[in-house]
């Protein structure tokens, strides 16, 4: 519809007289939407009606009183930023955003936004997404290439050339941290007596520092650092590299990885040139024509504080394989125990642990810890396992079998 300067006048003014904008839609037949339309640009300071004609954004249109003009097409959309006229008055309406190098474009850029012009001209090549289906089949490789390498990291194939018994002995719970009730002096020694003793081997079972970066208030009271721990454990290491058969990881070293991502332990075993299995090793020693299986762990449920071994008996029951040798450490009191299975004898291990005491041992009433080194002699060609509660035993009696 189009309507005459006169009919705006008089509709606004009878608005602005205190009549509703219903009334004054009634009174001069115009739709409500168009009066209120014409009220809304008022009220903004883009219209301004008078005697004299209309002016609609500062610019004044030569309209007579009775001069025909559609003011309902006047309301900007969102796109719309500058009014031009024609000589007949028109309004012809400017829109942004204008398409990139058309009409206005630069001229409309230059005064809003004109750094935009300054920019590089930089050419960009779209790649096409990879279809889903070859992701999928990219993602069936991996993660089978995954598993089978989750299933044979633990395990390790050990054939020697010795035709006399030979030991190995098990190791765990170093908590190796300066100015703290740690047995540095035996721990020393008996990583010497290892590797000086012919014959005779190690499995290292984890927490072989305290490293307390997941408890703050921990690492805050130690006192020594995590880092000073590590390279304290890497002099350690480095005293019988040669002798260790495979190295594991406890929860404590295994903080590292979890809170960081950076696992600490296999970068030292690669360093030393040793074995390493994060969580649980199945070593697999062929001696002299015999092949003994060994299972390794730092943790495994189905503990109970009045049998120290009964969660080694329940690997054996519910691992994924039987073994003659079962070790796992991890609650720092030491024990042994020779169990019937299969028509055999296996041996279980809990080692002991060089943190004599700690505040956490003291506050639960747990009995002060002996820093025993569980160890096994294994005779070449058929099996014969001797069981020793120490590495100290275990060392005096094979050196007098292998002389």
């Amino acid at each position: 519809m189009k309507y005459t300067a006169n009919q705006m006048r008089d509709a606004l003014e009878t608005v602005s007289s205190g009549e509703s904008i219903v009334e004054a839609a009634l009174l001069y037949g115009i739709p409500r939407s168009t009066i209120a339309t014409w009220v809304s640009l008022r009220k903004r300071g883009k219209l301004s009606v008078h005697a004299g004609g209309v002016e609609y954004r500062g610019k004044r249109m030569e309209y007579g009183p009775e001069q025909v003009t559609d003011i309902t097409r006047w309301t900007p959309p969102p796109m719309v930023t500058g009014v031009a006229f024609a000589t007949d008055g028109t309004p012809q309406f400017k829109h942004q955003p204008y398409p990139e190098g058309g009409f206005g474009y630069e001229e409309h850029t230059r005064r809003h936004n004109p750094e935009i012009l300054d920019r590089p001209n930089i050419q960009h090549t779209v790649i096409d997404p990879v279809p889903v289906k070859e992701l999928w089949s990219r993602a069936e490789v991996e993660n089978s290439r995954r598993i089978e390498r989750s299933e044979e990291r633990v395990k390790f194939f050990w054939k020697t050339d010795d035709d006399r018994p030979i030991a190995i002995s098990f190791i765990s719970d170093q908590h190796i941290c300066s100015g703290n009730t740690v047995d540095l002096q035996r721990m020393r020694a008996d990583a010497e007596l290892i590797a000086k003793t012919d014959g005779m081997y190690a499995c290292l079972a984890g927490d072989g520092v305290d490293n307390h970066i997941k408890h703050v208030t921990a690492m805050l009271a130690a006192r020594s650092q995590p880092s000073e721990q590590w390279e304290l454990f890497e002099h350690y290491l480095s005293i019988f590299a040669s002798k260790i058969a495979v190295l594991l990881s406890g929860n404590h070293d295994f903080w590292c990885n979890q809170i960081a991502g950076v696992d600490m332990l296999s970068r030292l075993a690669k360093d030393n040139k040793i074995c390493y299995a994060p969580h649980e090793a199945r070593l697999y020693v062929d001696h002299g024509g015999h092949e003994y299986k060994i299972a390794v762990r730092h943790q495994y449920r189905f503990g109970s504080q009045f049998n120290q071994c009964h969660t080694v008996k329940r690997l054996y029951e519910m691992g994924e394989e039987t073994f003659d040798v079962g070790v796992v450490g991890h609650h720092h009191e030491a024990s042994m125990e020779c169990f019937q299975r299969h028509g055999m004898s296996r041996w279980a291990f809990r080692p002991g642990s060089y943190q004599i005491s700690s505040g956490y041992s003291e506050q639960w009433g747990f009995n002060r810890s002996i820093p025993t080194c569980p160890t096994v002699i294994l005779y070449p060609g058929s099996r014969q396992i001797l069981g020793f509660e120490d590495v100290q035993y275990a060392a005096t009696v094979l050196n007098c079998l292998r002389q």
